[in-house]
């Protein structure tokens, strides 16, 4: 009585923190039945063995008690066979770059005999985010983020889609659902869509700019990655305005409809065009004027109703002007950039997130000078589905002695929970929060690469940190890596 465990293809390429898929197989050879762990209902079998082949180092993986559901045992035929999958990350650690031999151990019989596969050979490259494009898996609150972002270590370098968790996932593994998307230029800054408000997708529109050309890219849970299609655009400087829209296809196996909203240079300021994806290339719909300077802050919010507003903020002087105008599009009429709010001061950073109730709430950091000391502070506010501007609370920033402030990143919630990154003029780390600064600590005190600040459990504060070849990790303000409350 024997197992015979087949491995069917060959272990893919991945880069750090990638899931690897191993399809097997599991035949009883023998003349009797014999007794193994019902595939997916168990934890000690399959195991992962993965010897490291620069090392030699062996380690086997298996799953954790609690983790699958209560152990079940099944009684296997003789010439039957069943046909089975095993996640890499699903059981064993996050890989550092390398090649190893990848073998899947699964036992039979009691006691238990282990069955050994053909060995695989897996190779792990080489994994560090820059240009990070972050966005919810719902228009409004979310616990889940999507993500695009470059891996600048690859040759050549290549747009990587992902998903942030902020909730508590087995092994601690909070980036995952990993897709190499296309090979691109180091400083491409990819953006990644995201859906109506109320409504969740695990589709996503990828799109970046190379030039004067707009590529976009659609990437299913289902149906997997789509080729990346283009459209030339003949406008001067443009941005691509942060998320893009998509609303997922309902089939599972079609592209979602999605658009791109961009901003580019034209006479008398800039304008806004629209570009629709989803059909058999990317078309231009419709344009709307933006008087005034190039805007300091640009950001979208899809209503639950389906209307795309982008929200910007301009500056001219010591006056900050906070403007909103729906997406323009050929089938609606294309109303002009109305102004809600003005503030004095100089601009520092602002964050807009939209609630269930499709309510704006945003937070603007200004510097102004008060008798002769210059201030930092965080305005909140919201605007209603009605356009209504609504000022909230100020709180002030007050940094340590001595310390100049240059740049700030905030973090807001639609409970209007607010908190800032704070870099000084020698690159040093702080967390404002709760009208208190603290330096950060260990590895996100001064960061070599991308450090975004984020919300986790809800809203603690944690650092999205970018780890030179290791990919992201999560880190407590201390430095340490981020725990979850009482685990």
């Amino acid at each position: 009585m024997t197992l015979i465990i087949q491995a069917t293809t060959a272990a893919p390429d991945v880069i750090v923190q990638q899931n690897a898929p191993i399809p097997f197989e599991l035949g009883n050879s023998g003349t009797a039945p014999i007794t193994i762990v019902q595939p997916g209902r168990g934890y000690t079998s399959p195991r992962l063995r993965l010897r490291d082949l620069a090392t030699n180092a062996v380690r086997e993986f298996a799953g954790k008690p609690g983790q699958s559901p209560l152990e079940t045992h099944m009684s296997l035929a003789p010439r039957r066979v069943i046909k089975w999958e095993l996640e890499v990350l699903s059981l064993a650690d996050t890989l550092a770059p390398g090649k190893y031999e990848a073998t899947v151990v699964y036992d039979f019989n009691d006691p238990p005999e282990p069955a050994l596969s053909n060995p695989l050979t897996l190779t792990v490259h080489r994994h560090t985010p820059a240009n990070l494009s972050l966005a919810g898996i719902s228009g409004g609150p979310a616990m889940i983020n999507y993500a695009a972002w470059v891996n600048v270590a690859a040759t050549p370098p290549a747009i990587v889609r992902g998903r942030i968790n902020a909730f508590k996932v087995p092994g601690n593994r909070q980036t995952d659902g990993i897709v190499i998307v296309a090979p691109c230029a180091t400083d491409t800054r990819p953006v990644v869509s995201e859906p109506a408000n109320q409504k969740s997708s695990d589709d996503q529109w990828i799109a970046w700019l190379a030039g004067n050309d707009l590529h976009a890219a659609f990437v299913s849970d289902q149906a997997g990655l789509a080729p990346a299609k283009k459209i030339s655009l003949k406008l001067e400087s443009p941005i691509i305005v942060e998320p893009l829209f998509c609303d997922p296809a309902l089939d599972g196996t079609s592209l979602g409809v999605g658009g791109a909203l961009l901003w580019s240079a034209d006479r008398g300021g800039g304008k806004f065009d629209s570009v629709i994806l989803g059909g058999k290339e990317p078309a231009l719909d419709a344009s709307a004027p933006c008087p005034g300077p190039k805007p300091r802050y640009m950001r979208s919010h899809t209503r639950s109703t389906g209307v795309r507003l982008c929200y910007l903020i301009q500056t001219v002087a010591d006056a900050i002007t906070l403007s909103y105008l729906q997406w323009p599009a050929q089938k609606t009429e294309s109303l002009p950039l109305r102004k809600i709010h003005q503030w004095k001061g100089e601009l520092l950073a602002a964050r807009t997130v939209m609630d269930d109730a499709d309510n704006i709430h945003g937070a603007i950091a200004l510097r102004y000078e008060k008798d002769g000391k210059s201030i930092i502070e965080v305005q909140l506010w919201t605007v209603s589905p009605k356009g209504e501007f609504a000022p909230g609370s100020n709180s002030e920033i007050e940094p340590p002695p001595d310390t100049l402030i240059r740049e700030i990143e905030l973090a807001l919630t639609a409970d209007d929970v607010v908190m800032a990154q704070l870099t000084d003029d020698n690159a040093n780390r702080y967390l404002w929060r709760d009208a208190a600064v603290m330096p950060l600590g260990g590895a996100a005190a001064r960061p070599a690469l991308t450090q975004r600040l984020v919300f986790m459990n809800g809203a603690d504060p944690a650092l999205l940190t970018a780890q030179v070849d290791l990919g992201w990790i999560v880190l407590a303000p201390d430095g340490r890596p981020y725990r979850f409350p009482g685990k």
